[in-house]
């Protein structure tokens, strides 16, 4: 729902000739429950926890490798950090 949503916009700015770009970076958690009350909670709240967690490590990992930057200034990041460890 939130794609679509995102997507929407997106498609409409487009339209009105303003460049956008996006990316969008979820963390899946979707279990079955199980059936009766309650049951299956617990692993279901883990997995959310686990999902959204690793959907964190993914974006912090990307981010400490320059690649939101453009090409360009992705060239100019990396000189400036091998300038920093000489």
């Amino acid at each position: 729902m939130e794609g679509a949503g995102a997507a929407a916009a997106i498609d409409q700015a487009g339209s009105q000739g303003i460049p956008t770009r996006f990316m969008m970076i979820r963390g899946i958690s979707d279990l079955p429950r199980a059936k009766g009350v309650n049951k299956g909670r617990k692993e279901r709240d883990a997995w959310k926890a686990y999902a959204s967690n690793a959907a964190a490590a993914f974006v912090m990992g990307w981010i400490a490798e320059g690649a939101p930057l453009a090409a360009a200034r992705r060239g100019d990041s990396q000189r400036a950090q091998k300038k920093q460890s000489v």
